[in-house]
């Protein structure tokens, strides 16, 4: 008896969350993953698009690599804990972008792991895998979708027809 009662409260926690929902069938507008994508690729890939607005994996990497090069002052190859703080309080004052961040806490960072995040953006947008991320692709990438919270009422089991 003394289980019942805590089990029926989680029940019931867990029944009103199932439940709560966001009032209507359709969502209009650019979810948070979106959102996001488009913040980021504007700050770290967009710079290196050509006059068309189209942006190569070269034009991409030979930017990437210039910067990792002008930001490793003492010529090492790699960027020290100055380099990647130096780094960090020079970008953006308008720019949304991610802090520079060493993710395997050795003090020091490659080029790949500096390209790793901004080479990742571009993978997700190059919808034909052509090396190339055009400005449809950009735009798919980036545009509010319409978004089911739940399958209309007349949807048949499994939201598919049969």
């Amino acid at each position: 008896m003394t289980l019942a009662r805590p089990l029926a409260a989680i029940l019931l926690a867990a029944l009103l969350a199932a439940c709560s929902g966001t009032g209507g069938p359709m969502r209009r507008g650019p979810s948070a993953g979106q959102a996001e994508f488009a913040a980021s690729f504007d700050c770290a890939i967009k710079p290196y698009a050509g006059p068309d607005g189209t942006i190569t994996r070269q034009a991409l990497e030979d930017g990437l690599r210039a910067k990792f090069a002008a930001a490793d002052t003492n010529g090492d190859r790699v960027l020290q804990k100055s380099e990647i703080a130096a780094l960090n309080a020079a970008r953006g004052a308008g720019c949304n972008s991610e802090p520079v961040i060493d993710f395997t806490g050795e003090g020091r960072m490659t080029f790949g792991e500096y390209a790793a995040r901004s080479l990742t953006l571009f993978a997700r947008a190059d919808a034909d895998e052509d090396d190339i991320v055009t400005p449809d692709e950009i735009s798919r990438m980036t545009r509010p979708s319409r978004v089911r919270d739940r399958p209309p009422a007349d949807a048949p089991p499994g939201g598919r027809p049969q």
